[in-house]
């Protein structure tokens, strides 16, 4: 399988893997049980093995500092 042939999404807690090889098409859906950062996942593809890695999600990365008056 060519690395141009699958097509990987991410959301919070959901992972869709997509691959083509002729007529046959290849699918994962994986509900993950934890939250991770979707924009921060990253793969690698090599001898043909697929490896996802990510990080959790931290929901106070974003938080609003709130000032001490």
């Amino acid at each position: 399988m060519s690395k141009e042939n699958i097509k990987i999404k991410a959301l919070k807690d959901l992972i869709t893997l997509r691959a083509e090889r002729g007529d046959t098409l290849y699918s994962l859906d994986l509900n993950l049980h934890f939250e991770i950062a979707p924009n921060e996942t990253k793969t690698n593809y090599e001898e043909g093995l697929l490896k996802l890695k990510f990080s959790l999600y931290d929901p106070l990365k974003e938080a609003y500092i709130v000032p001490i008056e």
